[in-house]
């Protein structure tokens, strides 16, 4: 494969996540720009200049950011081995580093390796050992992503219910909500775009039942 057939291949891949999760970004963040009276854009991407590393800064309300570093491999000759692995790892990391203290200081990152022929068995301990998510396909590349964001939107869930919440924490479970919805997670929409303004405006409840009790 010519470079430059690389270079649009890894384009198309990165265009496969990068496209849903802006579109799910834009739904909260309108509502973040109007509880605040600050105009949001909560996404910042980098990518290296063959689109070999691309990472999405996402920011979210009343949490530290949500940062996805993605590796696009066109190798189909073979699996990748340890060092291969190795040397993609220290690439991901290598362009974190350049823009952390610019586009984030503190965040939670999910490193994900899209490998069309996977890996062999000893990287794929690497792989774990090292917290390195694999997708063989376009369909795998947003998983990782999905998991995080199930488990930090039923955690939040839980921790508030029958609490009263105001301020940009409906927010937050609204942008949990959208992105998983974005990228098909298995969350249960329990706020609609009023509900939200209503709570961080004025405060509210979550019932038992999962559903938005406001109280004003």
């Amino acid at each position: 494969m010519l470079p430059l057939q690389r270079v649009e291949e890894r384009l198309q891949v990165v265009n496969q996540f990068i496209v849903p999760l802006l579109r799910a970004t834009k739904r909260y963040s309108t509502l973040w720009s109007q509880v605040t009276r600050l105009i949001r854009k909560p996404t910042k991407i980098y990518t290296s200049r063959d689109y070999t590393v691309s990472i999405l800064v996402i920011d979210l309300p009343a949490s530290k950011p949500l940062v996805l570093v993605y590796y696009i491999s066109t190798q189909r000759s073979r699996p990748l081995s340890p060092s291969q692995l190795e040397q993609r790892m220290r690439s991901m990391r290598r362009h974190v580093e350049k823009i952390r203290g610019k586009l984030f200081e503190s965040a939670d990152i999910i490193y994900t390796i899209y490998a069309p022929k996977g890996l062999t068995q000893g990287a794929r301990r690497k792989a774990k050992r090292n917290f390195i998510n694999i997708a063989r396909s376009s369909k795998e590349l947003l998983a990782p992503l999905a998991r995080y964001i199930t488990r930090r939107f039923q955690r939040l869930i839980e921790s508030i219910r029958s609490k009263r919440i105001w301020g940009e924490l409906p927010i937050l479970i609204y942008a949990f909500q959208e992105i998983g919805r974005s990228i098909g997670a298995r969350i249960d929409d329990v706020l609609d775009p009023p509900t939200v303004l209503k709570l961080s405006l004025k405060g509210g409840t979550i019932s038992l039942l999962g559903r938005m009790s406001p109280a004003y």
